[in-house]
């Protein structure tokens, strides 16, 4: 059987929702729990996306639910529910990520990681002590201590200054 959670973000936006449209995801909710992989559904992955655990569920007519899959398991988290077309633009160049250190899950934009990693090297600025600032940061350091999601720590890394 399928466990499905909910974002918190999703949570705080339920009762900004038509009425009608909270019906359909409560009966969504119920349906999802009972057999997920239910036609009626209509649980399938969102090819624009550049995560590929994202999944676009059918909330009525005109919803969808942004559910997150695991890549392995049955724990399923439902991140965002908007009209068809926001919901699929919210969603396209998005990751999400569980840090498994911090055990916080992360929702992050990942068009700007490119956008920084490959921009041109920047002059060497140290910092009072000598070192850039995340120099003596181990990667695991990063995404453990910081909580940097790991396909951002090529961007951390291109931090030399402090106007970086």
């Amino acid at each position: 059987m399928a466990r499905l959670a909910l974002h918190q973000d999703v949570l705080s936006k339920l009762h900004d929702l038509p009425r009608k449209t909270q019906k359909k995801f409560d009966e969504f909710t119920r349906k999802f729990l009972m057999d997920s992989t239910q036609s009626s559904i209509h649980l399938e992955p969102y090819l624009k996306a550049r995560d590929r655990k994202v999944r676009s569920a059918r909330v009525g007519d005109d919803y969808r639910a942004i559910v997150i899959a695991p890549e392995r398991g049955d724990n399923y988290i439902v991140v965002h529910i908007a009209h068809h077309d926001e919901a699929y633009r919210w969603c396209e160049n998005k990751a999400f990520e569980a840090n498994r250190e911090s055990g916080i899950f992360q929702i992050f934009p990942v068009q700007e990681a490119p956008a920084i990693t490959d921009a041109q090297p920047l002059k060497f600025h140290s910092t009072p002590s000598g070192y850039p600032p995340f120099d003596k940061l181990s990667d695991n350091d990063l995404v453990q201590q910081a909580g940097v999601p790991k396909i951002l720590i090529p961007a951390v890394r291109s931090v030399k200054n402090q106007a970086d």
